[in-house]
């Protein structure tokens, strides 16, 4: 019962931080390719896994 409680807690914790890295690591795309189009003429392309 106990153990059910802290691995349903762990998991919940690590869901989350999941959830955080999954987040930030597209945010980062999104402001590196924001970066890439104001230093270069071409217009901008959006990539197709990037889900915003």
């Amino acid at each position: 019962m106990f153990l059910d409680v802290v691995k349903n807690c762990v998991l919940d914790e690590l869901q989350e931080r999941i959830r955080i890295i999954t987040v930030t690591r597209e945010t980062m795309k999104v402001l590196n390719m924001d970066l890439k189009y104001e230093n270069s003429e071409k217009p901008m392309e959006l990539d197709d896994d990037l889900e915003i």
